[in-house]
Parts: C-alpha cells; sequence; structure tokens
C-alpha cells in the first residue's frame, strides 16, 4: 500500500513509486481518445512520461503523444520539424495529407504541383507556376498553354500573379480557388503556420487549431505549451501535469515528476506535502496531512507507522 509508495522513492523507483500511488489512490478512471479507444489514466501518464524522458525531441515525441492516445502523430512531428528545420515544403505537402486529399477534392499530384506552385511563387518564379499547372491539365494541356491565365503568369509582372493563379488553379480541377491562393500567398509571405492553417481548414480537420498551435510552439522550443495541448487533444484532460512530469524528468528532476502525478488525486497539495515527509521517513508529519487530504486512506495509515 502506501509504505509501498514510501519504499519506491526511497529506492529511487519514481517510475515505480507514480504507479503505485495512482493505483493506491484509485486514479483507474478512463478517458476515450478521438477514435473512441479506452485509455488509463494512471498507465498513460507513466508511459508517456517516461517515453519522453530520454532521447531528441523529435524521435521520443512520436511515442510520447501516441501512447496518450494522439492520432497521426508521425505526420504531425513532420509538419512539425518541417518548420522548425525551415523544410516548409515538406510541412505543407504533409499538412494537406493530414487535411485529407479527398475533403480537399484533389489527388497527390495536384497536391505536389500546387505546393511546388507555391513555393516558385515565392521564389519569384511565376512562370514556373504555369509549368506546374499544364502539367496535371492532362489533355486541356495544349489548349491552356495559349489561355490568358498562362501568358499573364509567364510575363513578369507580379501585379497579375493572383487573378491568374486563382484562374489556373479552377481550369486544372481545384475547387474553392480563394482559399488556395491565399494558401500560396501565405507561403509568398513566409506565413507557414498560416498556410497550414488555412489548409486545415479547407479539408474540415477539426483539430488543425490544436496541430498549429503545437507546431508554433515547438518552433519556440516551447515543449511544455506543445504538450500540454497535445495530450489534452488526445483526451487526456489533466495535460498539463502530464507535460509538466515529461519535462521534470528530462530535467533530471524525477521527484517533481512523482509531485505532478499526485496532481491527479483531490487534495493534491496536502498529498505532496505528505510524500515529501514520507521520503525523508517522517510518517508522523505525513499523518495528519493524508488525513486532511483524503480522510478515505484513514484506515489504511497505521500501516504508515508500523
Amino acid at each position: 500500500m502506501y509504505v509501498d509508495v514510501s519504499w519506491e522513492l526511497k529506492d529511487k523507483n519514481y517510475r515505480g513509486a507514480i504507479a503505485a500511488a495512482l493505483s493506491d489512490f484509485g486514479v483507474n478512471d478512463t478517458y476515450k481518445d478521438r477514435s473512441g479507444k479506452d485509455h488509463l489514466i494512471a498507465k498513460v501518464f507513466v508511459d508517456s512520461a517516461w517515453a519522453l524522458k530520454d532521447g531528441n525531441w523529435r524521435d521520443v515525441l512520436d511515442t510520447g503523444l501516441s501512447s496518450a492516445g494522439f492520432s497521426n502523430a508521425n505526420q504531425f512531428i513532420d509538419i512539425a520539424w518541417g518548420v522548425k528545420d525551415a523544410n516548409y515544403q515538406k510541412a505543407l505537402t504533409t499538412g494537406l495529407q493530414v487535411a485529407g486529399l479527398d475533403h480537399l477534392s484533389i489527388n497527390q499530384q495536384k497536391a505536389d504541383a500546387f505546393v511546388s506552385s507555391a513555393f516558385a511563387l515565392r521564389d519569384g518564379h511565376a512562370d514556373q507556376v504555369a509549368d506546374q499547372l499544364l502539367a496535371i491539365a492532362g489533355a486541356n494541356a495544349q489548349q491552356f498553354a495559349a489561355s490568358a491565365w498562362v501568358q499573364a503568369l509567364r510575363n513578369g509582372n507580379p501585379n497579375d500573379d493572383r487573378k491568374a493563379l486563382s484562374q489556373g488553379l479552377s481550369a486544372v480541377g481545384f475547387q474553392n480557388t480563394d482559399q488556395w491562393v491565399d494558401i500560396a500567398w501565405d507561403v509568398k509571405d513566409n506565413r507557414y503556420l498560416d498556410a497550414l492553417s488555412t489548409g486545415f481548414s479547407l479539408g474540415g480537420f477539426q483539430q488543425g487549431k490544436d496541430w498549429v498551435d503545437m507546431v508554433g510552439s515547438l518552433q519556440k522550443d516551447d515543449y511544455l505549451n506543445a504538450l500540454t495541448i497535445g495530450f489534452k487533444e488526445a483526451g487526456f484532460e489533466q495535460g498539463d501535469h502530464l507535460a509538466k512530469a515529461a519535462l521534470a524528468l528530462r530535467q533530471g528532476d524525477p521527484i517533481n515528476a512523482f509531485y505532478e502525478g499526485l496532481s491527479l488525486v483531490d487534495g493534491v497539495s496536502e498529498l505532496v506535502d505528505a510524500f515529501k515527509y514520507l521520503k525523508d521517513g517522517n510518517a508522523q508529519k505525513a499523518v495528519p496531512l493524508m488525513r486532511k487530504a483524503a480522510p478515505k486512506l484513514a484506515e489504511k495509515l497505521p500501516e504508515l507507522l508500523k
């Protein structure tokens, strides 16, 4: 029972201590992720926190988020590190895939052509946009080659590019062209998170705002906020405590990770203080705090004094 928790702390087995504490204090609730799968809160807390304990962030984030029920974690990481490493083209390509090519009414070939077009515009090569769109025009390519929008993209006048791009996208089968053009102009103006946001919105990806907020946090190395959003997005409502525990472990501070675990228990402040005393072997001071924090445990307290 609680003696086991104290013993784990003395032996510096903090993972075991957290697991024992959450079990003993009845943290047996579950939550559902977006797929409807049930997850045991106590197990996720321990598994996710320790998955993130060691290794570089990119390598461990997939496991840590996935264990909490975060769907498509590997694709999220591709987007996030595409932005962090300034590989924006890959980030946008993956973002469109996550949004759902079927929901966007395009195929991968069109997605690739659009992304290449957006970055060609950014780099001042509107003529290459014409080439990209003609390449996916199929049997209509020869007819479109003499069209006004192709000529406008080739004439070197940037004032014509936005209208020409809209006409070209419509001609090759894109719907909602105003939003597609907005994405291209976000890329052109180096607003990559805005481009991702519009792409997610266009595809009806409901988690898009959380994903963009997480990517923005990771871009600034704000792992606490990114993890908090990620765990809550997965369905783990106490994601802030799990995020703090993971960061405490990475910083070599497992005792604070243990305290964050106790934050899942009602009466946490007294429980945290009680276990600080238990860790130091002072059960006399721990008992009153545990009585105040968790009256339901009163019948178990004599074990602490053996």
